[in-house]
């Protein structure tokens, strides 16, 4: 079987040397996605062996396309770090690509990203089909869809050790506009991963859509027999009540109803509320159809650029607020020492560094401090260090004038470090700032001025600074990838932020983070069996990786009062102390199953006994419902 490869076994490996061979794969062999895409690669003359050549654009070539696609990637930014989070300790990097494949922005696993550097899986390099045969990201775009392509299903041989999972964005007009994209090793292939993927496109697409009719009243409506959901149908209408266009979802409801020009009041049978909004209002569509319509103003449209759109905030005034100092008082005493410490600093202007875990809050801290002194009315300016693309870092923190570069806005950018004159800057990440900016940085602290790029002149600014670093600054001074005259200029006080395992308030901040992400839904609680798992889990992403816990728990929430086993990511289940054992790598998809099941025959042995052996109750401690956890008893006694 000359084109078998060692990541396709069994019938996919039949599939590929019967298609290599003969043209065509017998029906079934391979999704049918796969098999068109196949076809397409084979008619373009994509070789199968190796890839081709990486076309790869240059430093200044990659910063003129991000620059064009400066809205997309800052819109899609604080989506990817989420997802970049959930996925940063599982062998996976998360990808965003612009409409042709182009890898615009790459994150995650930092291992993994040298084994996708040999197939150039990296920014500046395209990956349409034409160039890299059958993948998920070109694949995507041609089939206008998700998709997953696994091991041996990559048409380029070289390409068959990773698993890609990828949806395409789509613009307000129903062309593509990017990839979201999941890639790690074949062997860490996870079935939920397709479905997050899926949902972080289409956040990116709910915000873009927004973002298109900034003048425009937006309007969120759902079948009357169902909850509204996160990314369901939207859709623009002029100040006359006239469809300007739909959002995926609203067209897929709508069908031939939603023509553009049709007027509001034809289109849901109630009268537009033109220059007001409405919420839930009970309405009719057409064809008979009941839906819940909500209208609202579209966002207000800023001179500013996207980038500083998102990453300016004016807070508050200077009062205690539910996301002051205070709310950190909430039972643990590690907590409350650094609160307290943070407290004592206030209008001092004493810089701070934020040490602990990524996902422990450090963000949220900073954001506490800003709220509670003296420029809490003045802007706060988080720059995530790691997360700004290199493309873009040095002209986003210092700006330029116009000119300064091919593709600069026509009348230059203020950057970053101005914005946050005379308020607080927040330097995410900081340790990963390059070494060359760190220079540029500290001259800015020393002479409290900025010189935009391309410009012969200081500005002067007045900053606050607050850092953050998930590693000891103190030992990157010592390897010499952090200035050390910079670090002292930075640390007037540490404040180290004790990981989520070593809290003693988990289970009322999970009730907490619940009642947040829930507070428009239904009432419903953890069944006991969940907070069990929390407890003993040792939460390796900390306060983020709970929040998306809660929050993808809520996603597959099928009703009814309890969150339930059935409701948490297998993956969050997998990395359980204890309850799973962990299979070594390259340990077979099935090995991982098998895991799963024993942990979960365990967690039901554990609440029968916990009963007293009073099946009702222990179904009610599950949230399952009796039926159910008699046919877990016989698959725990039966060993299956």
């Amino acid at each position: 079987m000359p084109n078998a490869i060692p990541y396709a076994a069994g019938e996919l490996n039949r599939a590929r040397c019967l298609f290599f061979d003969q043209g065509k794969a017998p029906a079934g062999l391979v999704p049918r996605a796969i098999e068109r895409s196949w076809g397409r690669c084979a008619h373009l003359g994509v070789p199968i062996g190796s890839v081709r050549d990486a076309q790869r654009l240059t430093d200044s070539e990659l910063r003129h396309r991000t620059e064009r696609e400066r809205e997309l990637v800052e819109l899609a930014l604080p989506v990817l770090d989420e997802l970049g989070g959930t996925f940063s300790r599982s062998g996976n990097i998360v990808v965003l690509t612009d409409a042709r494949g182009l890898i615009l922005d790459s994150r995650g696993d930092t291992d993994f990203m040298g084994r996708a550097a040999t197939v150039a899986l990296k920014p500046g390099v395209a990956w349409d089909e034409a160039s890299k045969g059958t993948n998920a990201i070109g694949t995507a775009i041609e089939e206008r869809g998700a998709v997953v392509v696994f091991g041996g299903e990559h048409y380029v041989a070289n390409n068959g050790f990773l698993t890609c999972s990828a949806a395409p964005v789509f613009d307000p007009f129903g062309s593509v506009k990017a990839v979201v994209d999941v890639s790690g090793d074949w062997r860490s292939h996870q079935s939920h991963t397709l479905g997050l993927v899926t949902l972080a496109a289409s956040l990116i697409e709910q915000e873009l859509f927004a973002q298109s009719f900034p003048d425009a009243m937006l309007v969120r409506f759902h079948p009357a027999e169902r909850a509204p959901g996160l990314c369901g149908p939207r859709a623009a209408f002029d100040p006359d009540g006239r469809l300007i266009a739909a959002n995926g979802a609203g067209r897929a409801l709508l069908g031939a109803l939603g023509r553009a020009g049709i007027e509001f009041a034809e289109l849901f049978g109630i009268a537009f509320p033109a220059g007001g909004t409405a919420r839930g209002e009970g309405g009719m569509l057409p064809d008979g159809r009941a839906v819940r319509v909500t209208v609202e103003r579209g966002p207000v449209r800023e001179t500013r650029s996207p980038a500083t759109q998102r990453a300016v905030t004016v807070a508050a005034p200077a009062v205690r607020t539910p996301g002051s100092l205070d709310r950190l008082a909430s039972g643990d005493a590690r907590m409350a020492a650094v609160a307290d410490k943070a407290r004592r600093t206030l209008g001092r202007d004493i810089p701070l560094v934020i040490e602990g875990e990524s996902g422990t809050g450090k963000e949220w801290l900073a954001h506490a401090i800003h709220r509670d002194g003296p420029r809490g009315r003045k802007p706060f300016v988080a720059v995530n260090c790691a997360a700004i693309p290199e493309g873009l870092i040095e002209s986003e923190l210092f700006g330029y004038r116009e000119g300064a570069f091919t593709g600069a806005h026509r009348k230059g950018a203020a950057g970053l470090l101005k914005q946050a004159d005379g308020g607080v800057l927040f330097l995410d990440e900081i340790g990963d700032m390059p070494l060359a900016l760190q220079a540029r940085l500290l001259r800015v602290l020393q002479e409290r001025a900025v010189t935009p790029l391309g410009a012969d002149r200081s500005l002067p600014v007045d900053i606050h600074v607050i850092c953050a670093t998930h590693r000891r600054l103190r030992d990157l001074v010592a390897a010499r990838s952090f200035r050390e005259d910079l670090y002292y200029r930075l640390n007037g006080l540490t404040l180290t932020l004790p990981a989520l395992r070593e809290r003693t308030d988990l289970v009322a901040l999970a009730h907490a983070i619940l009642a947040e992400e829930h507070a428009d839904g239904p009432p419903v609680r953890f069944a006991p069996a969940v907070l069990d798992v929390f407890r003993r889990h040792r939460w390796p992403g900390n306060v983020r990786q709970l929040r998306n816990v809660i929050r993808t728990s809520l996603a597959l929430h099928r009703g009814g009062e309890w969150i339930d086993m059935d409701c948490l990511p297998e993956d969050f289940l997998a990395e359980i102390d204890g309850e799973c054992s962990r299979p070594p790598a390259g340990a077979a998809i099935d090995d991982r199953a098998t895991g799963m099941a024993a942990m979960e025959r365990a967690v039901v042995r554990r609440t029968l006994e916990a009963c007293g052996g009073n099946v009702s109750s222990a179904a009610r401690s599950l949230g399952i419902s009796r039926n159910r956890l008699y046919r877990k008893l016989k698959e725990a006694t039966s060993g299956g």
